[in-house]
């Protein structure tokens, strides 16, 4: 571990030797519309369809372009008929709501299944990823394979440090996880997707 350590605490310090200001980002746009809406009137079987939005504002038919559009809240309220938004689905409903079928359940992970996978760099002493890209000028995707694990079935994995690879056991007791690197033993913690370890005063998070 004493190895890992040293990796960690070495690349943190270049860098922060390479950093730089971090740079103020600011973007804005206008956006304009120079054609010229035409208000039109809804009459339906002699009346008048009126409406409100949710502030109280009334809302009109346009005609643009030959084409009538009229707000779905007017012909709701004209028809007498409930108005639904499904956001999921992008679907206005105009009167009944047909039932959404229930999610077959997915099947329950085994305890090795749900630890499974490939975690990348996220954080090291309380430095982000991103920020240490900002400060090193690096790309984040660069950076976030600088350090990985890999958790493989049956409690064995790998290690790879830049180029450099190294064969790891592993085993998880609640959120406690042990990792076994050349011997020596680590535990940290692994918590929805996220590895915790911290070796002496170095912090470091992997994330899937």
């Amino acid at each position: 571990m004493k190895k890992v350590r040293t990796f960690l605490v070495g690349f943190l310090t270049a860098v922060i030797l390479m950093g730089l200001a971090l740079p103020a980002i600011a973007a804005g746009g206008t956006v304009t519309w120079d054609s010229v809406f035409v208000g039109v009137d809804v009459v339906i079987d002699g009346e008048k369809a009126e409406a409100k939005d949710e502030s109280g504002s009334p809302l009109e038919a346009v005609l643009y372009k030959g084409t009538t559009y009229v707000p779905v809240q007017m012909m709701a309220d004209a028809l007498g008929l409930d108005l639904n938004w499904d956001q999921d689905t992008r679907t206005v409903y105009l009167g009944a709501v047909p039932e959404k079928p229930e999610p077959e359940p997915e099947p329950e992970p085994s305890a090795d299944e749900q630890y499974i996978g490939t975690y990348r760099l996220k954080s090291l002493m309380g430095f982000s990823v991103e920020l240490l890209a900002a400060m090193s000028e690096m790309e984040v995707e660069v950076l976030q394979e600088i350090f990985v694990i890999e958790l493989k079935a049956d409690g064995v994995g790998v290690i790879r440090m830049e180029d450099e690879f190294g064969e790891i056991n592993w085993a998880v007791e609640g959120e406690t996880l042990t990792l076994s690197v050349e011997g020596e033993s680590i535990e940290g913690t692994i918590i929805d997707g996220v590895i915790t370890l911290v070796m002496d005063d170095t912090s470091i998070e992997l994330a899937k």
